[in-house]
């Protein structure tokens, strides 16, 4: 398997570098995107040894991988039969966190199927001609470095959120009261008002 390391260590120091576009491979940026891709490689035949996959990696700002968040993926002229499973990024540390393979004829788009927006890679395919042993027609690999970063999509409630989250409450739960007893005296109005005249 190839050293990943040494290129998660040059794009953290450069972000949004692609040696793959002369493959047709771009990088599309999302607007406040939690997940950057800084990086996109195409193997070197020595690297790739004949494969066929999108190898995957999310890390942090010091390059350590991120577990348990998914990469969503899809291919142009996916039929609704045809189903694209997210791919968990669950590898040991000694390889890519994961990948996917592709098929003859697929051009793949990645992204990381996170709880935030992500920039996507498009343009991913084995269909090209044959360069030497490792990297022949239909047997071509890339990988793919996603950088986490800006806003957490979730942190813990501070003693103050929580301070002001039983104030809002507390505001609430009066408002409700109040409702209902307005509520309560409509009706008895409304029931005297109604009710028949005696005598």
């Amino acid at each position: 398997m190839f050293q990943v390391e040494p290129y998660v260590k040059s794009y953290l120091t450069r972000e949004y570098q692609n040696d793959a576009e002369a493959y047709g491979v771009k990088v599309e940026k999302a607007q406040g995107a939690l997940y950057r891709a800084i990086g996109v490689h195409h193997l070197k035949p020595v690297e790739n040894n004949g494969l066929h996959n999108v190898f995957l990696m999310v890390v942090d700002d010091q390059g350590k991988a991120i577990r348990g968040i998914p990469v969503g993926w899809d291919w142009i002229g996916r039929h609704p039969d045809q189903h694209a499973v997210p791919v968990a990024l669950d590898k040991p540390d000694t390889e890519p966190m994961g990948n996917i393979p592709m098929g003859q004829g697929q051009t793949v788009t990645v992204w990381v199927a996170g709880a935030g927006p992500s920039d996507r890679v498009s343009g991913l395919s084995t269909t090209h001609p044959d360069e030497a042993a490792g990297n022949t027609l239909y047997h071509h690999s890339f990988l793919v470095v996603w950088r986490a970063g800006g806003a957490s999509p979730y942190t813990e409630p501070t003693a103050l959120d929580l301070d002001g989250l039983l104030y809002e409450l507390m505001n609430a739960a009066e408002a409700i009261e109040n409702a209902r007893e307005m509520i309560l005296h409509v009706r008895l109005d409304g029931a005297a008002y109604n009710a028949p005249v005696s005598g």
